[in-house]
């Protein structure tokens, strides 16, 4: 916050920050607080949903990413678009294209994951 003196000379009166320091606050406060994060490893589901389902391992199934619920997990070595796969009513196609993308440039290594949410969440 910047001080300035009033009209007469007396006294201080404060100026708000600018709009582009304040974003840059909440970006950096955002940084600082997650950053602790691109460490951890999978959590919960990560293993099932989309390391072990075999789906985000082909960029093919771009396709279905865009036009249908995409989680199918592989059983017994099933194509994980195969009909009898286990299947989660989830439609998030914009989390799903980042999977596919993080999967393909980061294969298994959670770190790259972590990376990319936090940059989402930064934008």
């Amino acid at each position: 916050m910047q001080l300035n003196r009033n009209a007469r000379g007396i006294g201080l009166s404060a100026q708000p920050p600018s709009a582009w320091r304040l974003r840059l606050a909440v970006l950096a406060t955002v940084a600082l607080v997650t950053i602790g994060g691109l460490w951890n490893r999978f959590a919960w589901e990560d293993y099932d949903l989309i390391l072990e389902s075999g789906f985000f391992d082909r960029i093919e199934n771009v396709q279905y990413i865009l036009t249908r619920n995409a989680y199918y997990l592989k059983e017994k070595n099933r194509d994980p678009r195969a009909a009898g796969g286990k299947h989660f009513d989830l439609y998030r196609p914009l989390t799903h294209l980042s999977y596919l993308v993080d999967r393909q440039l980061w294969g298994d290594r959670p770190f790259g994951y972590h990376l990319t949410n936090q940059l989402f969440h930064l934008l």
